[in-house]
């Protein structure tokens, strides 16, 4: 604190200030040129909404979790949702954009049909406890009717002793196991799964990945196939070009406000342009 205070002394700043004045020509163009060379390297700055970057490095589970990120390539997903049109309508265009995002080099994979095999072999391991115990039932019951025809069989549908489970079957297509695709209970909904190979931490990364689909669904409009047909990117990787998106604005925002309270309360103080003019130079190249 000493050594401060004793460089800047009254008489030191007087110094300083005869010789802004007299070389303030000089000053001005290196502050220009300053100014220039910190444009040429502002686009390299950018911001990191990564929220690892701010976790211990030596935290084992952030550990863990970098190696998991490298083999998967983060978390998260494009989702492409087709609204309108029938079910059939909208399955078949799904698959014939899952074909073309496929194709893409960032793409590990893309789906609009669930592992629907392996589900179909265990499908009753679904089934609730009481629908098991009337499929029983009513499989016994078909039994001892087809093995005895003198049973009376009240249950009978138009005559017939056919085994019938439409009204289970219907029971379970109102939910969302009830479909081989990835859609909604009441089926207005057809979606597209698309796992990218790198991270939505990597905003060039989702933004290319973004204008990619974009042009796909462009190259292959829905309104080709059914006028009422409409498709809708979203997921976990578009919200984050937004939340980048919304936290620009927010800081190109913040800063106008302030730059015109600034020049508000300047021109308010010194009731002078040219006042305005010496202050906010400076704070602009700032």
């Amino acid at each position: 604190m000493r050594i401060v205070s004793a460089i800047w002394t009254p008489k030191n700043l007087g110094r300083i200030a005869q010789a802004i004045t007299k070389h303030y020509v000089l000053i001005i163009i290196l502050g220009m040129a300053l100014t220039m060379w910190s444009l040429s390297i502002l686009p390299n700055i950018k911001i990191d909404s990564d929220y690892m970057a701010f976790l211990p490095e030596n935290f084992a589970s952030v550990q863990n979790l970098k190696k998991v990120m490298e083999k998967t390539g983060g978390f998260g997903d494009f989702k492409i949702v087709l609204e309108g049109a029938s079910p059939e309508i909208r399955r078949q265009y799904a698959k014939t954009l899952s074909d073309e995002i496929s194709k893409l080099n960032w793409v590990d994979f893309a789906e609009y049909k669930k592992g629907w095999e392996k589900i179909e072999k265990s499908k009753f391991l679904f089934v609730a406890l009481e629908d098991l115990e009337e499929i029983y039932r009513r499989t016994e019951h078909n039994i001892q009717v087809n093995k005895n025809p003198i049973i009376i069989d009240f249950e009978e549908d138009n005559g017939g002793n056919k085994l019938n489970f439409d009204d289970i079957e219907k029971k379970y297509q109102r939910t969302s196991f009830g479909s081989a695709y990835f859609e909604d209970p009441n089926l207005l909904y057809t979606a597209i799964q698309v796992w990218p190979k790198g991270s939505q931490t990597n905003i060039n990364f989702v933004k290319k990945g973004l204008n990619d689909l974009q042009n796909i669904l462009k190259n292959n409009s829905p309104k080709t196939v059914n006028p009422e047909l409409t498709a809708t990117i979203g997921g976990s990787f578009r919200n984050k070009i937004d939340e980048y998106q919304s936290l620009i604005n927010d800081i190109y925002n913040t800063a106008l406000i302030a730059f015109c309270g600034i020049l508000f309360l300047i021109l308010f103080f010194y009731r002078r342009l040219s006042a305005a003019i010496n202050i906010l130079l400076p704070l602009v190249l700032g």
